[in-house]
């Protein structure tokens, strides 16, 4: 039973890697394709202020174009996918350990 729940998580681990590294892939070949970033960009415009500063002289507007957002986006999302993958790193070294413990009972 250990080494069945072992294996599975190893499978599903892997898997799931091969599906982040696609989708990081697809975030850098063509962001506009890609779910999220396509959902942020029709929520940002091209004139959004991202600081504002205001000094004695006046205001100092710091505000990014749609490919500065966009490159933003991509490097957000790809952030995340790498938060998630050491997630799953973790599963599958929990799954090797437990069919490394399984071939020991075997033994």
């Amino acid at each position: 039973m250990i080494l069945a729940i072992g294996v599975i998580l190893v499978i599903a681990g892997a898997a799931t890697l091969i599906v982040i590294a696609y989708l990081i892939t697809d975030a850098l070949v063509t962001p506009e394709n890609f779910g999220p970033i396509n959902f942020l960009l029709d929520k940002i415009t091209g004139t959004e202020r991202a600081i504002t500063i205001t000094t004695e002289s006046g205001h100092f507007i710091f505000g990014f174009d749609q490919p500065v957002g966009t490159m933003l986006l991509v490097l957000m999302c790809i952030w995340v996918l790498s938060a998630i993958t050491s997630i799953i790193k973790t599963i599958i070294s929990t799954g090797l350990k437990l069919v490394d413990v399984a071939n020991h009972w075997r033994n």
